[in-house]
């Protein structure tokens, strides 16, 4: 059985004390390492499922339900974020693999690959247009994240910034791009984080 400790520091998290969040990482980090590494050998990328799971502890403080063992709630949650950066992840390569049939398939004749090329073009010029809306400081951490692919513990090194501001950054400019975006008949949202890694190249950054 958990120590009621733990579950007495859990309620707290529940009423909303940070030092509660902060105990139950300080408590369940090297058990998260060490489950993680079981999934991906990647440290980084588990150290950031790990932050990830936090700030969803944080956000869904009030409403997270009263449970018997809280170390097994928060494995289980940290569980489902690494399976579902898997899911997107292979979704994303799925997608990039659709974006260089779009640039141009060799088989395909000169006029499709044109109207590929507009298409691609367009979306390219929407999602441009919407990223030149958003704050300087927004528009630099999505370069970082997607196109140099820095994890949010290196954001927060570079930036000089916690990691859940960095997080919270992106999410809010993803969100604002989404929101633009929705009504764009011509723009696919399942497609957008692939097309932002696109979009932060040295080509498109320089125009």
């Amino acid at each position: 059985m958990e120590p009621k400790q733990g579950r007495d520091i859990w309620a707290a998290l529940q009423a909303g004390e940070q030092d509660a969040l902060m105990q139950l990482y300080n408590q369940y980090y090297v058990g998260l390492i060490n489950y993680g590494v079981q999934f991906s050998k990647d440290r980084g990328f588990v150290t950031d499922c790990i932050t990830e799971t936090f700030i969803h502890l944080w956000d869904k403080r009030s409403s997270l339900p009263s449970v018997q063992y809280p170390r097994s709630y928060v494995f289980t949650m940290f569980k489902h974020i690494i399976l579902q950066h898997f899911r997107s992840e292979k979704s994303r390569e799925e997608r990039e693999g659709r974006y260089q049939e779009n640039i141009g398939q060799l088989e395909a004749s000169p006029e499709e690959n044109l109207t590929k090329q507009q298409h691609f073009k367009l979306q390219s010029g929407l999602l441009q247009k919407t990223i030149s809306k958003l704050s300087a400081r927004q528009q630099e951490l999505l370069k970082l994240r997607f196109y140099d692919d820095l994890s949010y513990d290196e954001l927060s090194e570079k930036c000089h910034i916690t990691k859940r501001t960095a997080y919270n950054i992106i999410q809010d400019a993803l969100k604002t791009i989404r929101q633009d975006l929705r009504s764009q008949k011509d723009f696919p949202l399942e497609d957008l984080l692939s097309l932002l890694a696109i979009i932060f190249t040295p080509l498109f950054l320089n125009r």
